[in-house]
């Protein structure tokens, strides 16, 4: 089954499981304004300001309308995949978005919006030459920054030794919850499909060729999006995924498939690094200063904890790394920011004379 084919199937859902897992703080919007005429839909698919969005009745390609595009300042202010929407249908499968609903979340890489309203992300990596502490870490800080729970699966386990993967596993230890699997030889498969909850929406994320598309395809049960043979020469599979889709899973959960990816940003909340790095955030309370930077300063127990070797000197500094990029981002965001609305201010000006 192609993706085509699948957006055919929509027409024919129940909806047993509640509509696309839709969230009950929205019911009063939802009420609103269905009684004044519109539909509420959820955007499943993207293409430059274009989108597919699945509402009760069906799927419908859609666009913003012009006070949307208006009153826009960034790219946050558009439709993502995962967002709840309000539209207007003008043909049989046409239809005009006029209003975003509230998010409860958003998940962004760099200046980039990803999705939204996403409860939980499935972390994939693989034991050979894709597995990067440091790659895991941006993930998960990702993940906390805008309240999502992670999961680490480790994929292909058929591809290395038990000594590899009790490696890994200690490297892992409390970052996330994580799972070992084989899709291949159908090794802790079952266990993967229960870490998907009904009605909750989640997002796969990983470097391109780790085996997402095969996970998900496992998952369905059908092969839905095609894969392509794993590269001899590198180990790694290709890349195949290019545009994220919201897909149903037999249990009434929601997946989002995101296109690999092998830089992750981090986005201008340091909580995230904190909450991933909780060993350090723990050790900070007992600093000497309360402002404490965890470099130079007297009396700072992280770094006299990286002396001691209770602390790993390649996790300090990653947590440094992250912190400093971070607090770029937060400046350099906030700046991008004023000038985008210094420009709105500007075409309006111009508009209205």
């Amino acid at each position: 089954m192609i993706w085509k084919e699948y957006i055919m199937t929509i027409n024919n859902r129940s909806y047993k499981n509640g509509f696309l897992g839709f969230p009950s703080t929205l019911t009063d919007e939802y009420n609103s304004r269905q009684a004044q005429g519109f539909d509420i839909g959820r955007v499943i698919e993207e293409h430059k300001q274009r989108y597919i969005v699945e509402t009760e009745t069906g799927v419908v390609e859609a666009e913003v309308i012009g006070n949307l595009l208006y009153t826009a300042l960034s790219r946050e202010d558009f439709p993502a995949v995962g967002d709840w929407v309000v539209l207007m249908p003008y043909d049989e499968d046409k239809a005009i978005i006029h209003e975003v609903l509230p998010r409860f979340n958003t998940l962004s890489r760099r200046d980039h919006l990803v999705a939204t309203n996403i409860d939980g992300a499935c972390i994939v990596t693989t034991p050979n030459r894709d597995f990067s502490m440091a790659r895991l870490e941006r993930y998960v800080s990702l993940c906390h920054q805008s309240n999502i729970t992670p999961f680490i699966v480790v994929n292909k386990i058929d591809l290395v030794s038990s000594e590899d993967i009790n490696t890994i596993r200690e490297d892992i230890g409390s970052l996330a919850t994580s799972l070992f699997i084989s899709c291949v030889d159908n090794i802790s498969t079952e266990e993967l499909k229960a870490c998907f909850q009904p009605t909750k929406t989640y997002i796969m994320l990983g470097s391109s060729g780790v085996g997402k598309t095969s996970i998900i395809n496992h998952i369905l049960g059908t092969p839905l999006l095609a894969t392509q043979e794993i590269s001899e020469k590198v180990q790694r599979g290709k890349h195949q995924t290019t545009s994220r889709h919201l897909l149903e899973l037999p249990n009434g959960s929601y997946l989002i498939d995101n296109p690999g990816v092998r830089e992750v940003g981090i986005a201008d909340h340091k909580e995230g690094i904190e909450q991933t790095f909780d060993q350090i955030e723990a050790l900070s309370s007992q600093c000497y200063y309360g402002d404490c930077s965890h470099q130079h300063e007297r009396g700072c127990a992280v770094t006299q904890a990286v002396s001691d070797g209770t602390l790993s000197e390649g996790s300090y500094q990653h947590y440094l790394k992250l912190i400093k990029e971070a607090s770029h981002y937060e400046a350099t965001s906030l700046e991008r920011k004023q000038k985008g609305k210094q420009l709105s201010k500007l075409i309006r000006k111009v508009k209205n004379r």
